[in-house]
């Protein structure tokens, strides 16, 4: 199976598929593809609002992805960080440090376990071992056949594609836009305190280059 290829055989498959001229167009296409693949038949608008709702009422948000997913639960942690408190990205290299840094997950708590193939066997373990102890749980992947479903209350399915030994992560940063976008319009008034405040002191402390008009 194409999704639990390794790193050769998905470099032998992109020689197959792509050219060495016209990559770039090759790629694009191919993400407007499984972007149109998404909106017809992957997400489910109920799952997505029960996600939303979930995030909001969370007493604590616990965010993990691992290997390439690291970079789209960083993200989204990055942003949820910004519109309330309580936000912890699960940083880890090891399945034990992982479950370290969640042990005291609690009911009221939430947590978003983010992985596609292939499939990390941290983040399956981490989402199984919050719903054992009564957390909600939401899982960003990309069919139901993910072994991360399992473990989900709420399950966002956003389709992914192996390229050459990079996957294509296109859909599911979509998703997390779309995420923090319903979160922050949720909580509009105090979202807009708080953005209030961090533009006064990234003004003060110059985070941002104000050269160009």
């Amino acid at each position: 199976m194409k999704t639990n290829s390794n790193s050769m055989q998905r470099m032998s498959l992109s020689s197959k598929r792509y050219q060495e001229k016209g990559v770039l167009k090759s790629i694009l296409i191919t993400d407007c593809e499984r972007l149109r693949d998404t909106i017809q038949s992957g997400i489910d608008e109920e799952e997505f609002d029960k996600a939303v709702q979930f995030i909001n009422e969370s007493r604590r948000l616990y965010i993990l992805g691992a290997r390439s997913a690291a970079y789209l639960s960083g993200l989204l942690g990055y942003y949820f960080k910004m519109l309330f408190d309580n936000v912890i990205i699960v940083d880890a290299n090891s399945t034990s440090e992982t479950l370290e840094q969640i042990y005291n997950i609690q009911p009221e708590d939430v947590m978003i376990g983010v992985t596609f193939p292939r499939y990390s066997k941290r983040t399956i373990c981490a989402l199984q071992f919050a719903k054992n102890h009564g957390a909600r749980t939401i899982a960003l992947t990309d069919n139901m056949q993910s072994p991360i479903v399992e473990y989900a209350d709420c399950r966002l399915l956003a389709k992914s594609d192996v390229m050459t030994i990079v996957d294509s992560l296109v859909c599911p940063l979509s998703v997390v836009n779309a995420l923090v976008t319903a979160v922050a319009l949720l909580r509009k008034e105090e979202v807009e305190k708080r953005l209030t405040a961090m533009e006064a002191l990234w003004e003060e402390y110059d985070v941002y280059n104000r050269s160009v008009k």
